[in-house]
């Protein structure tokens, strides 16, 4: 019978010293409890990542609806070309053959012009993204992660008595 009662009291005992499970330590995770500031330096680090995020799928969202853009331009001289093959092909040097070289020439300057302007809506698209994520978000995010493990890592230190 003594056992049986020492064990209950040790059993209430380690029930006592075990904290209650918090949101944290339900979904099983350790609770880490940061300083006021450092807890702000991760908000604005989630910040900027949701920005770059934002930025790149807007940037990726130009990208592809200005290709789609140029569809129509490159549908244009599909129609052209393939109205091209359907005629027949002129002999001599009659009017047949300077309609034919004009639609040849047109063809191939909306061609051109297609592909110049995916070029131009290319180098755009990059310049954006090099000016936006690489020069403005990257600088920002680094100096705030920076500050945040530079902060934890201070006061670990000042915890070890370091």
């Amino acid at each position: 019978m003594v056992d049986s009662a020492e064990a209950a009291v040790e059993l209430n005992s380690a029930q006592r010293s075990i904290p209650p499970p918090g949101p944290a330590s339900a979904a099983g995770q350790a609770a880490v409890t940061l300083a006021p500031l450092t807890r702000e330096g991760v908000r604005l680090a989630r910040l900027v990542l949701w920005f770059v995020a934002a930025a790149t799928v807007l940037i990726l969202a130009l990208a592809i609806w200005e290709d789609v853009g140029t569809g129509s331009l490159r549908a244009s001289a599909d129609k052209g070309l393939q109205a091209l093959a359907a005629q027949p092909f002129p002999v001599g040097d009659g009017p047949n053959l300077a309609a034919l070289q004009k639609v040849i020439d047109s063809s191939k300057a909306l061609l051109d012009a297609v592909a110049a302007q995916q070029r131009d809506t290319r180098d755009f698209v990059m310049k954006i993204a090099q000016l936006i994520l690489l020069n403005l978000f990257l600088p920002v995010l680094t100096a705030i992660l920076g500050y945040i493990f530079g902060t934890r890592q201070a006061g670990g230190a000042a915890d070890r008595g370091g």
